[in-house]
């Protein structure tokens, strides 16, 4: 299965799924259209980031004025499309800003980072919130802000990719300063990285 926002779909902008299979060409519509969260999609740089209950789903914001029920900045879907999260009705702890919708989920789904998350306009940051669950619905809590020391450059400086690589370490990109890596605090001495038993 591949997810996908696509802005110029048949009838507006949507997040669809591809059903791909083994198919090496896919030729037709998308297998399924997730209206209801579409609805709430106003903004054109969206980043969807799949875990084990559902997809977080985040939209660019460049300011907190914008946030409201129809273009919430964070959402969090089930795989059957029900909204079991949205960072409007979420309350004090809900991000309200995202620079360029860079946003990643740990592997155990316990942190979560969203890129200038919190803070109207700061490009140059990226926040951290502790996730709990009840079930497969989430909620948030702000954990600390990493700031990067950059200039509030704008685009040019943002970061606009985010993911956690295996031992949880946080992998940035941004177009003006490149691939940058932080290692985020952890009580942990270690971490066991699974490898395959066998390479083909």
């Amino acid at each position: 299965k591949m997810y996908a926002f696509v802005e110029d779909y048949i009838n507006g902008k949507k997040l669809v799924r591809y059903d791909l299979g083994l198919s090496d060409i896919w030729g037709t519509n998308a297998s399924h259209v997730y209206d209801n969260i579409s609805s709430k999609l106003g903004k054109n740089n969206v980043e969807i980031v799949p875990c084990d209950t559902g997809l977080w789903v985040c939209q660019n914001n460049y300011n907190d004025q914008n946030h409201d029920a129809n273009t919430p900045v964070l959402q969090f879907m089930d795989f059957n499309g029900n909204i079991k999260y949205s960072s409007y009705n979420a309350g004090d702890n809900a991000p309200t800003f995202a620079f360029e919708s860079g946003v990643a989920i740990s592997k155990d789904m316990t942190r979560l980072a969203i890129a200038g998350g919190g803070e109207t306009n700061n490009y140059s940051n990226v926040v951290i919130y502790d996730v709990s669950w009840n079930g497969d619905t989430p909620s948030l809590k702000y954990a600390y802000k990493i700031d990067l020391g950059h200039s509030n450059g704008g685009s040019v400086g943002a970061v606009e990719q985010i993911v956690f690589d295996p031992a949880d370490n946080l992998l940035l990109f941004s177009r003006q300063f490149g691939l940058m890596a932080y290692t985020l605090k952890n009580n942990a001495r270690n971490t066991i990285t699974e490898a395959p038993s066998s390479q083909k």
